[in-house]
């Protein structure tokens, strides 16, 4: 490699030095140039780079001068991000038990066109109108009393169409009623009674945090009492969520992430890649479970369910992988399995939802 003095006495313009040492060209190397009095020109610099950076005449390859861009570089870690490597280290010292399946959405699946349709006005955006029937249109009736006024959306809250995810969460919300232990926090103890008898704090309530990836790190907000809302109460809940959590700096405060959180987690992780199952970790303080829910899909069904002996053929499904992580010191490996197959049976059944609200 030529020397720095000799890449000095080349001739080129300031511009043209810039851009040879920003590809890493020892512009000695190209010497003398194409430019007036042998002036090495850009045009050099890209042909260089273009026939493999072979040095004319020679048959050897040069050897690419160091750039900035090629150094380490430290980065410390955000306040954001360091919080979770602490609550990462602190997830070795739970025993966690995993449990992976898949759930059917073909049902739910056939019932989203009617759903989407029927999105009540006040958690439309503004820019959005009901298509109004032409009886609404010659009839109005508010005319004789007005209707009901409904509690103002915030920014960020409204939104057009459902997704999966409000269904998930609002039928996840209605097993853990059925299952009390799901709706158990360890209690805290001080180290004045380390030694004393760990217990459980059962919540009348379900209370389940949300994994919510931002620009500025991962946060954990919760939906506190989540079997209380609707699909669409949800579906406004988690908008409003993540329009707080994609604002810079975080839009979260500790009114969206209380302190004592919620019993279990979800990450929807099916809506950034496409992966079928994951293993998700459990943190101090993140309740007794989490949930990784994958992206749903389109498989071919041979099951004893679905299998039609007659044609010996097997039935399109919608079908959605959920992955999970339990405390083994609170939840036993059997409980686990059977709040999944209770949520299954929400999941799958949809029409239940019905009785007890959207």
């Amino acid at each position: 490699m030529a020397s720095s003095s000799t890449s000095d006495h080349a001739l080129a313009t300031p511009s043209v030095r810039h851009f040879a040492r920003q590809q890493g060209v020892d512009i000695a190397a190209l010497t003398p140039g194409s430019g007036r009095d042998g002036r090495v020109e850009k045009k050099d610099v890209e042909a260089f780079i273009a026939r493999g950076r072979v040095v004319p005449g020679s048959g050897v390859q040069a050897e690419p001068v160091a750039r900035a861009e090629d150094k380490d570089i430290v980065v410390e870690l955000g306040r954001t991000r360091f919080g979770m490597w602490k609550a990462m280290t602190q997830s070795l010292g739970i025993p966690m038990f995993g449990y992976a399946t898949s759930l059917d959405l073909t049902r739910f699946h056939g019932m989203l066109p009617t759903l989407n349709g029927n999105i009540p006005a006040h958690y439309l955006p503004s820019s959005s109108t009901l298509e109004r029937s032409r009886t609404s249109q010659m009839v109005n009736p508010s005319a004789l009393y007005p209707a009901p006024t409904h509690p103002s959306i915030p920014d960020g809250a409204t939104f057009t169409k459902l997704t999966y995810l409000p269904f998930l969460l609002k039928t996840l919300a209605n097993a853990m009623m059925e299952w009390p232990i799901l709706r158990a926090s360890i209690t805290p103890t001080t180290d004045a009674n380390a030694d004393k008898k760990p217990t459980l704090t059962i919540r009348p309530t379900a209370d389940i945090t949300l994994a919510l990836s931002t620009p500025t790190g991962l946060y954990t907000p919760t939906i506190g009492a989540a079997q209380t809302l609707s699909m669409h109460g949800l579906a406004s809940r988690v908008a409003h969520l993540a329009h707080l959590g994609r604002q810079v700096p975080c839009g979260l405060t500790p009114r969206e992430m209380p302190r004592r959180g919620g019993t279990i987690s979800v990450s929807n992780i099916g809506a950034i890649g496409k992966g079928e199952y994951a293993s998700p970790v459990l943190v101090p303080g993140g309740g007794v479970a989490i949930v990784a829910i994958g992206r749903a899909r389109w498989v071919w069904d041979v099951s004893d369910e679905v299998w039609d002996a007659d044609s010996e053929c097997g039935e399109r499904r919608l079908k959605v992988d959920v992955s999970w992580s339990a405390d083994h010191r609170v939840v036993e490996g059997a409980e686990l399995a059977a709040f999944v197959e209770t949520w299954r049976g929400w999941v799958e059944k949809p029409e239940r939802v019905i009785a007890e609200g959207v």
